[in-house]
């Protein structure tokens, strides 16, 4: 761009960059001038960017056999077993946890035993032996499967106090007051599930929090090492557990909907059948409409690549072939366009053997 230090070398249209389209917006000619890529990567400083001493320690060994032994990472979607969190230890009465994406939470909270705040594990101990209660190094099992944890799934847990205090009614009643929370993310930056023993340093209340959860605070460790500290311990693994990539979400997208619709899906080709196919492009060419170059049912059920108002034109073109109808009169009734089922009718009733 002439007079900025800015440059348009992404394989994008120009109308998606910023600049083209501010000059757009204001019916403004964009100024652009040719440069050398190899002379502008030349002039580029170093990069200062330098990998943590953390990622290049050498991981320390699984204590299950097979771990930590090069073997290769397994996708998460290969584990048919729920979440399972331990709580080891903690400093304050109860631990409430919950699983949020975001703001949203995954699952039902799941909550500690009530100990009194001296020595809440070997408490929880006696207790256990005197069949009056669990032990608190137990496991929190969440109403969720590995496999249905999104990526940015997090772990939020607060340590809450519980106090009696008498009803309007004369009934005792209890009031929750949260201490302090914490929140670790399921996934780190290289898509691995957490695993082994987690030591959280929490983060004090912040005034006006109602929920005793904050899923929306900050992720990890409070460098303030003041704070009340919860030691967890994740399940462990034989095998690195990494979240799938695109292409696997991809692919499975495909199977699922084909699924629902009824198509065959092949993997890396269009997920309509053939013989469906050549009967959809050949209507799309009867009624000289756009041709859908990649039918794929993601794009009949999202619209991407045939937008919704042209599969309702197609319906309602005296042009369309009557062997494409049913490949989008099955979408179009799902989604409820108005006038489909008539206007496919009216189409049909003219010759379906040998469309004008």
């Amino acid at each position: 761009v002439c007079g900025c230090d800015e440059y348009l070398l992404e394989k994008y249209p120009l109308s998606q960059y910023k600049y083209i389209r501010s000059c757009i917006t204001v019916g403004r000619l964009p100024h652009l001038m040719l440069v050398s890529k190899d002379s502008l990567y030349s002039q580029l400083p170093a990069s200062g960017f330098v990998t943590p001493s953390y990622s290049r320690r050498t991981p320390q060994p699984s204590p299950c056999p097979g771990g930590g032994d090069g073997s290769p990472p397994r996708s998460l979607w290969a584990f048919n077993t729920p979440l399972r969190v331990r709580l080891l230890s903690s400093l304050q009465i109860y631990v409430r946890t919950g699983i949020y994406h975001g703001g949203e939470p995954l699952c039902d909270n799941v909550n500690t035993q009530r100990v009194p705040c001296s020595n809440p594990r070997q408490h929880t101990r006696s207790h256990h032996r005197a069949g009056r209660g669990r032990e608190w190094n137990e496991w929190l099992t969440y109403d969720i499967y590995l496999a249905d944890l999104p990526r940015s799934a997090r772990l939020c847990l607060s340590i809450c106090s519980v106090k009696g205090r008498k009803g309007a009614i004369g009934g005792r009643q209890e009031e929750h007051c949260p201490l302090a929370w914490g929140n670790v993310n399921l996934f780190d930056y290289k898509d691995i599930l957490v695993s082994g023993k987690v030591a959280l340093s929490l983060w004090p209340v912040p005034h006006g929090l109602e929920d005793p959860l904050n899923p929306i605070g900050v992720a990890g460790s409070n460098p303030n090492k003041e704070t009340p500290c919860v030691e967890l311990e994740f399940s462990w693994f034989n095998q690195t557990v990494v979240f799938p990539d695109e292409q696997q979400i991809e692919e499975h997208a495909n199977w699922a909907i084909s699924r629902e619709l009824g198509y065959n899906y092949c993997h890396g080709l269009s997920t309509l059948t053939g013989l469906r196919q050549q009967r959809f492009c050949g209507g799309c060419r009867a009624a000289s409409l756009p041709l859908l170059q990649r039918s794929s049912l993601r794009a009949l059920r999202t619209g991407e690549g045939l937008p919704l108002e042209t599969q309702t034109l197609l319906c309602q073109h005296p042009r369309v072939s009557a062997q494409a109808a049913p490949v989008c009169q099955m979408e179009l009734q799902r989604r409820g366009v108005p006038g489909s089922q008539h206007s496919w009718s009216a189409a049909n009733d003219t010759n379906p053997h040998n469309p004008p």
